[in-house]
């Protein structure tokens, strides 16, 4: 039983860790924005961080 919940906690410690990783990317990218082609690289960014999060398809 032990290694079964020590695998859960990995589990869920590596899926907290690389949401904060993308929130992490999302803040410096949108800190480092200026303007123009800085700027829309990073909305990119963030889309891409949203389209891999979100559950339902956007047409």
């Amino acid at each position: 039983m032990r290694k079964i919940h020590y695998r859960l906690a990995m589990t869920a410690g590596f899926f907290v860790a690389s949401t904060a990783a993308i929130a992490v990317v999302i803040a410096v990218s949108t800190a480092g924005a200026t303007a123009g082609k800085t700027q829309m690289k990073a909305w990119g960014l963030i889309n891409v961080a949203q389209n891999s999060t979100s559950t339902t398809k956007m047409d």
